[in-house]
């Protein structure tokens, strides 16, 4: 029975070189004095396959596990297909990278709460130096210049640029610089751009640049990326994808983890990391009934911001907190990922 056969693989055929001699053989490539060739069962001859021969030697890891699935000197479909699964879990990831990633939610500049902001730049002297990414998920300003409600703040635009510019600056002095870092912009950051005359007069709209104006240089190290509720607005690095949130009911956590599910492919095993309604949730699993759960995950980092501000005061503000996830996730692409490749954690800051 041909080896093709015995693995159960319809597009490949694999079979013994019948030089005799010792050759090199590389990984996605021929044996170099293999004269034989065989071709996708389609016709199409332009594209040769793998040859592997008991004579060649391995010029991988890959390869000595190949062989020996190939010639273990089993001559049974079980045995034989049983091997080939060994070698293809214990192959899948092995040249795939891991990022490490922390993230942060509504800080809401200048009523960033500085016990907050030490408790995180104390999460980073310990854990900064290993992580890859940083992410911030969203309203990082007030912008109460830009809110259609009526308020008495005293501060300007140009103060909340200014100590957001140096929130952002201290958590980057804090990372390695090989970390990459990333602002998603929440329903407060947009409120600046947003076309809408109750907010900022469209006469004074081009005149905000944030990250090109040279007052606060410290926004073009950050990589910005659309306040949407649509692939344009969520990040996904690995298994684990960030955006700001949109809605603020109880179980708004899971139903936009599943909508953004679906915005993205709608691959398994990942998990949706989002702020917006300040209450901090470590990472849970959905639900499609109570005692069904689905493959998909949500998390949420609460607000680095105040926890029982003015506004809020005729509202239930008890399970407001602030918190930082940290998470390890495998790079790869997630419909190459078929199981859950990721681990996370959720540290509380502060609590009321």
């Amino acid at each position: 029975m041909p080896i093709s056969e015995s693995f159960g693989i319809p597009y490949k055929a694999m079979h013994r070189c019948s030089h005799g001699g010792s050759y090199t053989v590389e990984q996605h490539r021929f044996c170099t004095a293999c004269t034989m060739q065989k071709h996708w069962p389609s016709g199409d001859n332009s594209v040769p396959l793998l040859h592997v021969s008991r004579s060649c030697e391995p010029a991988s890891p890959w390869f000595s596990l190949l062989r020996a699935c190939l010639f273990d000197g089993s001559d049974s479909l079980p045995a034989r297909a049983c091997a080939y699964n060994r070698m293809t879990r214990s192959c899948r990831y092995t040249n795939v990278d891991t990022a490490r990633i922390a993230a942060v939610s509504c800080s809401h500049s200048p009523f960033t709460s500085p016990v907050a902001h030490a408790r995180l730049m104390e999460l980073l002297d310990d854990v900064g130096p290993t992580l890859t990414h940083f992410v911030h998920c969203g309203d990082l300003l007030e912008a109460a210049a830009a809110s259609v409600h009526a308020d008495e703040h005293d501060h300007t635009l140009a103060d909340e640029f200014e100590h957001a510019s140096n929130f952002l600056r201290s958590i980057r002095e804090a990372l390695p610089e090989s970390c990459r870092l990333i602002w998603m912009n929440g329903n407060h950051d947009d409120n600046i751009f947003k076309r809408d005359p109750r907010r900022i007069p469209k006469a004074l709209r081009d005149m905000i640049e944030i990250g090109r104006d040279s007052r606060w240089p410290e926004f073009s190290n950050w990589t910005q990326h659309p306040y949407a509720k649509n692939q344009r607005g969520q990040v996904q690095i690995g298994q684990v994808v960030f955006f700001h949130g949109f809605d603020a009911g109880q179980t708004s956590d899971e139903l936009e983890a599943l909508q953004f599910n679906n915005i993205t492919g709608g691959h398994s095993h990942r998990l949706f990391v989002r702020g917006h309604t300040h209450r901090p949730v470590p990472p849970t699993q959905c639900h499609r009934t109570r005692k069904v759960p689905l493959p998909y995950w949500y998390a949420n980092v609460g607000t680095l911001g105040p926890l029982t501000p003015d506004w809020a005061s005729r509202m239930d503000t008890s399970a407001w907190g602030a918190a930082c996830l940290i998470t390890e996730t495998k790079t790869d692409r997630p419909n190459r990922l078929c199981a859950k490749n990721w681990n996370a954690e959720l540290v509380r800051l502060q609590e009321i």
